[in-house]
């Protein structure tokens, strides 16, 4: 992914740093920015503004190709500084755009794969029990993917934390395809501010949340997690999930609960939290 743009290498290199000494308030206000104001949920955007947001499909190849960047710092990367031509790429491959704001990836999530994608997961949902109707605003928010994308080795998602994106759950399903075993992974840090990396392998499912609510005090702090691809193609699809919903679909996984309590059991006691569950499906 290099090869297509350099511009934002510096987030890379905390992303692939496993030392978790980030600046913290730094990404919090990018994601901020990217997240709050590039929605315009503060009203700080002139109105008219294409934006990186739920209309931004619509804009040719992507709003983070660079003749699309209305506004400064429109995307975390400029798709500009690099050898090969990021435009390019996405306008020979058609299934592919420029359209997440806080990665150096290629999204494909407004395809007519992705349309695949979500109707197949909604019909998961029905199977499990989800009761809203399809085509209800409820539904269409729940079946709204958190991310499809594709990243060519050099690839990565910024550290962040995914406080303003929950609709109905804080609780993510992925799925993963890589060409490589290990070579991408998932990062993040638990709420004692200890690094973990968990590397990716082809087929994996991950389930996690990106809120920890203390048992004690009730009191809530965000998943910090990142995604870097340096030696990998990368291609994953996330859902929300609602609770009861994991539960189903774990409990449909011959042998997953015992994966799970494996995993919870390797990462030391019952009190520490890791959000963070794989399991190769056959």
């Amino acid at each position: 992914m290099t090869d297509y743009d350099r511009s934002c290498d510096e987030y890379y290199e905390d992303s692939l740093s496993n030392a978790g000494d980030f600046d913290k308030k730094q990404y919090e206000d990018i994601e901020y920015w990217y997240k709050e104001v590039q929605r315009n949920r503060t009203g700080e955007i002139p109105t008219g503004t294409i934006l990186c947001g739920a209309k931004s499909h619509d804009v040719d190849y992507g709003c983070c190709v660079p003749g699309n960047q209305w506004v400064p710092h429109a995307c975390l990367c400029s798709f500009d500084d690099g050898p090969k031509d990021a435009l390019a790429f996405v306008q020979e491959k058609k299934i592919l755009n420029l359209n997440m704001n806080i990665a150096r990836a290629f999204t494909l999530s407004h395809s007519d794969l992705g349309k695949t994608m979500r109707n197949l997961y909604g019909k998961m949902l029905q199977t499990f029990g989800y009761a809203e109707e399809p085509g209800s605003k409820a539904y269409e928010l729940m079946v709204k993917m958190k991310n499809f994308s594709y990243m060519p080795p050099g690839g990565f998602i910024m550290w962040h934390t995914n406080r303003y994106d929950n609709t109905q759950a804080s609780y993510r399903m992925y799925m993963y395809a890589v060409d490589v075993d290990g070579g991408s992974s998932f990062k993040y840090l638990s709420p004692e501010g200890e690094l973990v990396e968990v590397p990716d392998f082809h087929g994996a499912v991950r389930l996690f949340s990106n809120t920890h609510v203390d048992a004690e005090t009730g009191e809530q702090s965000y998943l910090w997690h990142t995604v870097a691809a340096p030696h990998a193609h990368r291609l994953s699809v996330g859902f929300e999930i609602l609770p009861e919903h994991m539960v189903a679909l774990i409990d449909s996984c011959d042998g997953c609960w015992a994966d799970l309590q494996r995993q919870y059991s390797a990462l030391g006691s019952g009190k520490r939290y890791s959000g963070v569950v794989d399991h190769q499906w056959e």
